[in-house]
């Protein structure tokens, strides 16, 4: 499928334009549903709102292996519902929608495209229910998300130009041209793990587990004895595991799989989700950044890397949390002349699951 081109211009400002937000709040990725085909335009992702609307696949040749098995999507869907949970005793969370809304239109505005966008958010809807258009339109779509592991915040952003509907009013199956942008934060890297963090998980594990209700639970089903219901009784019991098995790895030496999302969650939600905050900020003005240069033909070529302007770095050095303090030295990297991703140097992020997150109050299946 072609990018945008100068051609494309003059249509882009007469049309219908729609900014659509995939998520009201920045919640974690579902890390399944990989594909393997190397083209990044082409192919439909199958069972991604976002992404099948254009026929988009940004796995291409980064992702080394095919996920298929029920027990694997499983356990991602469970990784993400645990990190969830981590960021949610937070008591705080981040606009996943006004950020990045405001950056787009300030860079269609910069680009002399001044049609009044229509708007909206997805969460459960299809987006036929937020684009009514059937005709020529342009569509932004975008979502803020956190990678698998909460290692990093990365804004995503597709945008399609649609040709006029068929004979039949119908709108035709695919864009005239598509492009991905995409912005990840500097990663958020833990440095050894020491008694102080042993005890902070300590400490969390047992309040998400009161929080969570499942004592209540739990003493429900032993008081209905045979009679429980067979579901909230597999509920209690997977909910004491998993809480009987952070509580042990919580008190290893080194960081694991289910401990390193943990620690990352405190530190993107202290102080009012600061981290987060000012990571979601960051992204919105970079992919804002990408939109002006895609619009004005002055993105890289496939292939090719350049520099970015550089974001702040997140560090967890100090022992009282995370801060941003230090430059991080930024590049943009073109996979093909459709997709292009800004990132820290050196910094391999993974963009294959932008549209896989975990939806408001219930898992991804």
């Amino acid at each position: 499928m072609p990018a945008f081109s100068d051609g494309d211009m003059e249509a882009a400002r007469a049309v219908p334009l729609y900014l659509v937000s995939h998520q009201l709040t920045v919640r974690p990725q579902v890390a399944y549903r990989f594909l393997k085909t190397p083209s990044v335009i082409g192919g439909p992702y199958q069972g991604m709102n976002m992404a099948q609307s254009v026929g988009v696949n940004v796995a291409g040749a980064l992702v080394a292996n095919l996920l298929i098995n029920a027990s694997e999507a499983e356990v991602a869907v469970q990784q993400a519902e645990d990190s969830w949970r981590w960021l949610q005793a937070g008591k705080c969370t981040s606009d996943a929608d006004a950020p990045v809304r405001n950056a787009l239109q300030e860079a269609l505005r910069q680009s002399n495209i001044t049609t009044v966008a229509q708007t909206g958010v997805l969460e459960r809807r299809d987006l036929e229910d937020v684009v009514t258009a059937r005709g020529e339109r342009l569509v932004l779509q975008y979502s803020t998300s956190f990678t698998p592991g909460l290692s990093a915040v990365l804004t995503s952003v597709v945008v399609t130009g649609w040709g006029p509907a068929d004979a039949k009013g119908k709108s035709q199956k695919s864009p005239r041209w598509a492009n991905v942008l995409m912005s990840g934060s500097s990663p958020l890297i833990l440095p050894a793990k020491t008694e102080r963090d042993t005890a902070l998980l300590l400490r969390t594990a047992e309040q998400a587990y009161a929080d969570s209700g499942n004592s209540a639970l739990i003493a429900k089903v032993n008081a209905a004895g045979h009679n429980a219901d067979r579901q909230e009784r597999q509920r209690a019991v997977d909910a004491l595991r998993r809480h009987g098995r952070i509580m042990r790895e919580a008190k290893e030496d080194e960081w694991t799989d289910a401990t390193e999302p943990m620690r990352r969650a405190i530190y993107w939600t202290d102080d009012q989700c600061a981290l987060q905050n000012q990571a979601v900020q960051d992204n919105a003005a970079e992919v804002g950044r990408l939109l002006k240069a895609m619009l004005s033909s002055e993105l890289p070529d496939a292939k090719q890397i350049v520099e970015a302007p550089a974001f702040t770095q997140a560090s967890a050095e100090r022992g009282d949390g995370a801060i941003f303090d230090r430059p991080s030295l930024r590049e943009v990297e073109a996979f093909t002349r459709s997709f292009h991703l800004s990132r820290a140097v050196g910094y391999r992020l993974q963009p294959a699951f932008f549209d896989s997150v975990l939806l408001p109050d219930a898992d991804s299946r």
